[in-house]
């Protein structure tokens, strides 16, 4: 198989620019950055995806030498992927990673009309399987760069003084289970000078007032807002909680722990396939539990460096992003041999 820049040019398609933009950019990627619409609005059905097709379709042509296949990012842009497909006479793929999508969902966007779709973990993958899709379902799972795993620190034996806690504001996240753990552990006396930094987006809402930090009267919260370097950012802090109650896959956790950073995680996505030792995962959506795996951490933090250097192993192995876009070359081959359509065209 030909080096990846011999057998595709990528072109980045957007909605507003951002790090990706910037970082697509800096690699050599053409950037279309135009508006997406509300694709399942009222308008957007009638002409509004229609049009948005036709327009990104010639902003494309330029780009454009020969066949092509239209990739769209989750179910939400399926129906715009679709119409972009469409306009430009190609076949499409998308990648599904919402573990909260539903059959509906994935039935209303359309995503079961894209000549083959990839799923984001088992579990969500075995969903859709489950729905009678399976004809046309892959299993590719995220990566990380291997250039960028950071060994961990030396063994650290004491708890640290800050914590860090990736997420975001919605419940799901579960940055109000992790607050109502560390209210559980003051009521038992375990209370300590431990501030715990909440990395993520808030959407404008109140975040201590939605996690009920107010609670609290040893334990401090902060929120810290989403920077665009995460792993840099991440690689600072000594420990992390992952208090997710859902996830499809776990990319955060997998970028935490290639960081170099010990995580305390819930047993969601991959976490039981990298995190082998038991004192770091509890059960998702259960603030006893978390309470009873950290008061354990607290008094005994010892063996944290050599849970980041096992899942380190296992990640270069199984999560490595070279093996991730291996799999996304021999995919589009796939679609690529079997396609029946004209020469690319944006009139």
């Amino acid at each position: 198989m030909k080096a990846l820049d011999e057998c595709w040019r990528p072109v980045l398609i957007i909605g507003s620019d951002g790090w990706l933009t910037s970082e697509a950019r800096a690699a050599g990627i053409p950037v279309i950055v135009y508006p997406f619409p509300s694709s399942r609005s009222f308008k957007a059905r009638l002409f509004g995806n229609w049009f948005f097709g036709r327009t990104v379709a010639k902003l494309c042509s330029p780009h454009i030498d020969g066949g092509c296949l239209v990739h769209g990012n989750d179910h939400i842009q399926s129906l715009l992927a679709l119409a972009l497909a469409r306009a430009l006479r190609v076949p499409s793929v998308l990648t599904v990673r919402s573990g909260a999508m539903n059959r509906r969902d994935f039935l209303k966007y359309g995503c079961d009309r894209h000549s083959r779709v990839v799923a984001v973990g088992e579990k969500l993958h075995q969903r859709i399987c489950d729905w009678g899709q399976s004809l046309n379902i892959a299993l590719i799972e995220n990566g990380v760069n291997d250039a960028e795993i950071i060994p961990p620190a030396g063994n650290i034996r004491r708890f640290p003084s800050t914590v860090l806690v990736p997420g975001s504001i919605p419940e799901f996240k579960g940055w109000r289970d992790l607050v109502d753990a560390l209210v559980l552990l003051e009521e038992r006396g375990a209370g300590a000078a431990v501030e715990f930094q909440l990395l993520g987006n808030n959407n404008g809402l109140d975040v201590a007032e939605a996690v009920g930090s107010a609670r609290l009267k040893t334990f401090r919260i902060r929120h810290i807002p989403l920077t665009n370097d995460f792993r840099k950012t991440v690689s600072m802090y000594p420990f992390a909680i992952h208090p997710s109650r859902s996830e499809s896959f776990g990319m955060a956790l997998l970028e935490v722990l290639a960081a170099g950073v010990p995580v305390l995680t819930s047993r969601t996505g991959v976490a039981e396939r990298v995190v082998a030792d038991g004192r770091f995962l509890f059960e998702p959506s259960n603030p006893v539990d978390l309470a009873e795996k950290l008061a354990s951490l607290m008094s005994d933090f010892s063996g944290a460096d050599q849970v980041v250097r096992r899942a380190q192993e296992i990640i270069r192995k199984q999560y490595c992003v070279s093996r991730t876009a291996a799999q996304y070359m021999e995919l589009y081959q796939s679609v690529m041999s079997l396609a029946d359509f004209p020469p690319v065209s944006s009139n």
